[in-house]
């Protein structure tokens, strides 16, 4: 599968120096889907970047990818009630709600 070649290059590059890079690539580990579930730890990490857009490019990326994120709702959940950002706070909603629906039968 051709996207699952892209995961490491785009996990790398949510280490970026510029802030641009970081909320692109987790963008699109959120929109590869399946093979970006080794870059859920990764992504969970940007959760606590300084920049508020790499915050909601993760939160969001993390819904997409649903059960596979469920190891991260503690921090989702941190996110949803403490982070001084309306539309971080908004896309960990969006993300609890997706691991959630997956998880129910």
């Amino acid at each position: 599968h051709h996207a699952a070649r892209a995961v490491p290059a785009l996990t790398h590059c949510l280490k970026d120096e510029q802030a641009d890079v970081r909320r692109a690539a987790a963008l699109a580990l959120g929109k590869l889907g399946a093979p970006s579930e080794p870059s859920v730890g990764d992504l969970g990490q940007c959760l606590n970047d300084d920049n508020e857009d790499v915050r909601q490019a993760a939160a969001t990326s993390l819904g997409y990818l649903c059960a596979m994120s469920a190891p991260m709702v503690p921090e989702l959940e941190a996110k949803l009630n403490h982070d001084p950002s309306v539309q971080v706070r908004v896309s960990a909603a969006f993300a609890i709600g997706q691991v959630g629906a997956a998880a129910s039968p």
